[in-house]
């Protein structure tokens, strides 16, 4: 794979962690909740086993353990079958920072980091949690240009599907976890006793505002999956057929429901009160949705041009 495609992938990776950071700061529930998953839960397992008598907490170390060795062992088998790669040392990075991830996590003695005069405090293992999913992203992309280089290769959409079931996994939890929640409890807020809608009415917009991307892009993710292992390039080129019609018009539903969403927010509800419309769901579907436009509109592309060169010949 060549160098500035490595450079970019970080590079892309990078601002990607920045703009988390930046909308996390102005978010601290959406931040906590989204970044902090799935070491958040992790900890807390571990926390409860070691309450839990000398088995028990056996049990957590061996988990904690597991989930810190875990892409270790991945690398040394590896190393061990000959298909170690240079993007592969990521890995150790990944083992070291789930591992003090985890480890600060179950020492609140410096679990808290205070920002600025806003008294706006975070999760110190929500930050490294960040770091884990930039290598995790970073690597898994070198991985798919890699395999894509090759379209022969029965990885190229395998590393494809193990990047978006990654994306749908914490879409799905931030939609449960966050999105569900704030619309019931700012739907029993903002109920108008005197029978006007228009409040209830906003609420199910914004709601619907940040699942309706969420939701088309679970539904691409999920659509990936289709394709197997046998003819695989000609799967893939119809899947990349498919797929570029599907997400150009998600992305046109998608960009409808924020528009006129943020039209009723600016004229007819105050705006302060809706600045929190677009959430960590709704800017990772886009982001998903516009991904799979490029990544198909780019097979077709490189298929177009062998078929040319071909007629060439």
């Amino acid at each position: 794979m060549k160098a500035k495609n490595i450079r970019l992938i970080i590079l892309v990776s990078m601002i990607v962690l920045l703009v988390l950071a930046a909308i996390g700061y102005l978010n601290g529930a959406v931040y906590s909740t989204f970044l902090a998953f799935p070491f958040q839960q992790i900890i807390m397992l571990v926390s409860f086993l070691s309450t839990k008598g000398v088995i028990l907490n056996g049990i957590g170390i061996f988990v904690y353990l597991a989930v810190t060795l875990l892409p270790f062992v991945y690398l040394v088998d590896k190393v061990l079958k000959g298909r170690a790669n240079v993007e592969d040392l990521l890995l150790i990075l990944l083992s070291i920072t789930i591992g003090y991830s985890l480890y600060v996590g179950l020492n609140p003695v410096s679990e808290h980091i205070q920002i600025d005069s806003k008294e706006f405090v975070i999760e110190r293992y929500t930050v490294i949690s960040m770091v884990n999913y930039w290598i995790l992203i970073s690597y898994l992309a070198i991985k798919l240009i890699r395999n894509v280089e090759k379209i022969d290769s029965n990885n190229s959409i395998l590393y494809i599907q193990y990047l978006l079931a990654f994306v749908s996994l914490v879409i799905i939890v931030n939609i449960i976890g966050v999105e569900l929640p704030n619309y019931i409890m700012q739907s029993k807020a903002m109920g108008d006793p005197n029978g006007n809608g228009l409040n209830i009415a906003f609420v199910f917009l914004s709601f619907l505002t940040r699942m309706v991307p969420s939701l088309l892009a679970v539904i691409l993710i999920f659509r990936s999956f289709e394709l197997n292992r046998k003819n695989i390039e000609v799967r893939i080129v119809r899947f990349a057929q498919r797929i570029k019609k599907l997400s150009r018009l998600f992305l046109m539903i998608s960009f409808g429901v924020i528009g006129v969403h943020s039209f009723i927010s600016v004229f007819f509800i105050d705006y302060v009160a809706s600045k929190n419309m677009i959430s960590m769901a709704q800017l990772a579907s886009l982001i998903v949705i516009f991904a799979f436009y490029i990544i198909s509109n780019t097979i077709l592309k490189n298929k177009e041009l062998e078929e040319e060169s071909r007629l060439i010949v």
